[in-house]
């Protein structure tokens, strides 16, 4: 006799769901502070001087938005502590939001829900959790670098096994929602900061492009210079681009429109706010910078304003299970 496949069930205990969440979100955060260091120790690596990087008049306000130590001086001549400032914020474990700090808090996370990842991604976790609390507690610049890369690659492993080996349940929408959700106010944040600055802009999205890894992505569509409203545009509401915020808003829309509903009213209000956010990006006029920064702000906000809904709504701890 051949017996009925009975599949589990596709529920997810309520705190398993919130860690999975903030797991996603500190995955992007990592990645955003990995690169944003990066692009501050390969441009002061050579020992240049600032006028010939007016690109890093934006990094105050940068680690400002993430909730980084901001920098005293932006002094990059010999004995300047912007090359020690963005040390720290690799390896500094005291140094909250630092790469160290925050791969420590990933880990914690991981380690609640580890029945949810297959052996290679808990190896691939704990590996960058160890290799960043590694070394000693002042890091030479070349080791720094090494070690940079190295993070950036797993990560994006780490995104890579997500995808591929995650099955489609309610666990793996909490996390890719987490991730979403961050990136897209980062992103929106990034923006706006870059759209503000004074000075030589397009140096400063230079660097913002390569933050939201889609420099070879412009230089493909546009074959130029970087222009600022062009990149904007690609990081913005270029809904093919997966780094764009529309991009992040449609599949914040998909994830909350595919979790379990328990209270429908709730759910429904976050799928209309992003349906909100991407219509108002779709009608925003790109010519109209104040405009155009008083969106990004609302996004931003709009983004929080969603995951502040989902908190409230899923990560009750009193229940014992989401259907």
């Amino acid at each position: 006799e051949v017996r009925p496949l009975v599949r589990g069930s596709n529920t997810v205990p309520s705190r398993a769901a919130d860690n999975l969440f903030w797991l996603g979100r500190y995955a992007e955060r990592v990645e955003n502070t990995v690169r944003l260091v990066r692009g501050v120790l390969s441009r002061v690596a050579d020992g240049g001087e600032r006028d010939r990087m007016p690109e890093l008049g934006i990094l105050p306000e940068l680690c400002e938005f993430l909730d980084l130590p901001v920098p005293d001086s932006l002094d990059t001549s010999a004995g300047g502590r912007l090359l020690e400032h963005a040390l720290s914020l690799l390896y500094r474990e005291d140094v909250t939001g630092s790469v160290r700090e925050l791969l420590s808090r990933m880990h914690a996370i991981a380690s609640k829900v580890r029945d949810r990842f297959s052996g290679d991604t808990w190896r691939l976790l704990g590996r960058m959790e160890r290799e960043a609390r590694g070394g000693p507690g002042r890091m030479p610049l070349n080791n720094a670098l090494s070690l940079i890369h190295r993070l950036v690659l797993d990560l994006a492993a780490f995104s890579g096994l997500e995808m591929e080996n995650m099955t489609r349940g309610h666990g793996w929408r909490f996390l890719d929602l987490g991730r979403r959700l961050e990136r897209g106010v980062c992103t929106a944040g990034f923006l706006r900061s870059g759209l503000l600055m004074e000075g030589d802009s397009a140096a400063a999205f230079e660097l913002l492009l390569e933050l939201a890894d889609s420099t070879m992505t412009y230089r493909r569509i546009y074959f130029s210079e970087v222009r600022p409203m062009e990149a904007m545009e690609l990081m913005l509401r270029d809904d093919s681009n997966p780094r764009a915020i529309a991009f992040q808003l449609e599949l914040i829309g998909e994830h909350l429109r595919a979790l379990p509903p328990g209270g429908e009213r709730t759910v429904s209000q976050q799928v209309r706010l992003a349906e909100r956010l991407r219509g108002s990006l779709r009608d925003l006029d790109m010519r109209e910078s104040g405009a155009l920064a008083q969106s990004l702000g609302d996004t931003a906000e709009g983004l929080l304003e969603i995951s502040d809904g989902i908190t409230h709504h899923y990560f009750d701890h009193i229940v014992a299970r989401l259907s």
